[in-house]
């Protein structure tokens, strides 16, 4: 009896650390890749050149007073139809940002990814996640285009 309990904690180890080497791996080629892959300074300075900045911050302007506009819109809609304009349910952020054009209804952006990296594992490589890796990706700069 004492083996058999004895050889499950075992392989319940073993899984468990090999969940970690995974995402250290996973983790790791990411780095390498990115490192691989990425744009020297040179290069960026290079598409700046060729790019018409003037043109993309305009554009950035207008779609931030256009969401500006619509968030306030919004709220104000969910403040008199008694809806949340933001609050937390069940470990899940979420903060309306705009009525629907076609339906009217509003429109919530929300942080859905904590059960996510539950499902995976990421959440045991983070500060206090029990592997005592301590991984925050701080120093990493991600370059990201969202389309609104």
């Amino acid at each position: 009896m004492k083996t058999v309990t004895v050889l499950k904690k075992l392989i319940n180890k073993k899984i468990k650390t090999s969940y970690v080497v995974i995402i250290i791996n996973g983790i790791l080629s990411v780095m390498i890749i990115n490192d691989g892959f990425a744009q020297t300074n040179a290069q960026k300075l290079q598409i700046q050149s060729a790019t018409n900045l003037a043109a993309l911050n305009q554009m950035a302007v207008t779609s931030k007073n256009i969401a500006t506009q619509e968030k306030q819109l919004a709220e104000q809609w969910a403040i008199a139809n008694g809806y949340p304009v933001k609050g937390v349910t069940d470990g899940v952020f979420f903060e309306i940002q705009k009525l629907d054009a076609v339906s009217g209804m509003p429109q919530y952006y929300i942080t859905n990814n904590l059960n996510s990296a539950k499902t995976i594992s990421t959440n045991k490589v983070w500060s206090g996640g029990g592997a005592n890796l301590n991984l925050s990706g701080f120093g990493y700069t991600i370059g990201e285009w969202d389309l609104l």
